[in-house]
């Protein structure tokens, strides 16, 4: 019965009768609450909100008609049933007037009667309740779809509908916006549409299987924007089912990555290029040693590290300061470009030092002109015309060399000889080349 979801307030100053009625109704409402007059029982409104209430209108200090019409104007919705005797007439006609739901004639011949129209109120109640409840939950749905039709709109991430077929129901702004297409060029076809042509068949496979097994796909796409620009995106799909499980959609949100990896490809190039000349630094140089000296050990060519410190570099930044120092450094490192072979590494591992990595040389005599190219072009004069007036003439470089397989070592020893080596080119000097002394074979090459 509806009747035991709701609760009740029963006034009757009788005590027969409450205890009558106490047994009859106990069981059959939700909370049974009573009293014995109307103030009490207009009081027990006020603390309980019952669901219902049943009243006798006779009753002392005050009636059940006086009560019902103060909780009529405090609630006019609130359904109350009077007991009341046939010869009550006016109390009737002024009952009618206040709003009571229904009256049942004393003493009470049909209990069943009483129930049925007890049952009757719950059922409206329970209506208006599920009336409610719908309502809530229909706007509920509604703010979910202005929510959902909001993030659409305007996020910032490219969302693209299909139906179970893979044709392009809808799309956003966004993704319009980041792949070039209008909204009638897209609607209605396949999100082939927007293929590179970058990846093989098996990639696409992989996605469907996940799709169709997981009922998800996520990663790194290479598309094509109407453009013809191919670019890097972000995409994540997910299938839409029914209460079923029927598949019905499918919807992949995106955003393009070029920043992300150009972000990512400054990073790695700051961490590995000195920031002053954009020479490698030492990191970058040490990767390309260990690549240059794996492949020197096949190819029987030899291999050289030369370690190279600026003779009178000091001097420039005491008298003409550290931008003249710094504009020195970048010209340095412009001249060692020219004049190195394409495919060798010129490096900057702090200050006025450099190391220079050459690979493929068929005998020394081919690496000394190299060698002698770079101490020619570095000891000429410098000129900064819009920034220094003078012209300086005080740099030159000491070079040490060590060669492989001659030196036959690890990078880090390479790279160690090949500083010892530079010192005694300062030594006896500056300005020129000097070779590491190999203790095994005891050769000195030096200028």
């Amino acid at each position: 019965m509806l009747l035991q979801n709701f609760t009740l307030l029963y006034v009757e100053d009788d005590e027969d009768m409450q205890t009558y009625m106490n047994s009859l109704l106990c069981d059959e409402v939700k909370q049974l609450y009573q009293a014995i007059d109307g103030e009490e029982g207009l009081q027990l409104y006020k603390d309980k909100k019952p669901d219902i209430i049943l009243s006798d209108i006779s009753m002392p200090k005050m009636s059940g008609l006086k009560m019902s019409q103060a909780i009529k104007e405090l609630d006019k919705h609130q359904p109350i049933l009077l007991l009341s005797a046939f010869e009550e007439v006016e109390s009737l006609k002024e009952a009618i007037n206040i709003g009571i739901n229904g009256f049942i004639a004393k003493p009470i011949v049909d209990i069943n009667k009483l129930l049925d129209m007890l049952e009757d109120i719950a059922s409206a109640l329970q209506n208006q309740l599920d009336a409610k409840k719908f309502k809530i939950q229909q706007q509920k749905v509604q703010d979910q779809f202005r929510l959902l039709a909001s993030v659409f709109a305007n996020s910032q991430e490219g969302i693209l509908i299909t139906d179970k077929d893979n044709r392009i129901i809808d799309v956003n702004s966004a993704c319009l916006k980041l792949t070039g297409y209008t909204r009638e060029e897209v609607l209605g076809n396949d999100p082939r549409l927007y293929s590179s042509d970058k990846h093989p068949p098996e990639f696409y496979k992989k996605m469907w299987q996940s799709l169709k097994k997981m009922g998800h796909w996520n990663g790194e796409i290479w598309n094509r924007k109407k453009s013809g620009e191919i670019y890097s995106e972000r995409l994540s799909i997910d299938t839409v089912t029914n209460n079923k499980g029927e598949l019905q959609h499918y919807v992949a949100v995106f955003y393009d990555m070029t920043y992300i990896k150009k972000h990512e490809a400054e990073l790695e190039y700051i961490a590995y290029n000195d920031a002053l000349t954009q020479l490698p630094n030492r990191l970058l140089l040490h990767d390309r040693m260990q690549q240059a000296l794996s492949n020197a050990r096949r190819s029987e060519k030899i291999l050289a590290v030369c370690y190279l410190d600026l003779d009178g570099f000091k001097p420039v930044n005491d008298s003409f300061g550290h931008k003249a120092g710094d504009m020195v450094l970048i010209e340095v490192a412009r001249r060692l470009r020219n004049s190195m072979r394409s495919g060798d590494t010129t490096a900057r591992i702090g200050g006025d030092e450099f190391i220079l990595l050459m690979t493929n040389f068929a005998s020394i005599p081919e690496l000394k002109k190299v060698l002698d190219r770079i101490l020619m072009s570095i000891s000429q004069p410098y000129v900064f015309a819009d920034e220094i007036e003078e012209k300086i003439n005080s740099i030159s470089v000491s070079i040490g060399v060590t060669t492989f397989p001659a030196d036959d070592g690890e990078a880090d020893i390479l790279l160690r000889h090949a500083d010892q080596a530079m010192y005694i080119a300062k030594q006896q000097g500056k300005n020129q080349y000097h070779f590491f002394e190999n203790i095994d074979t005891c050769s000195k090459e030096a200028v």
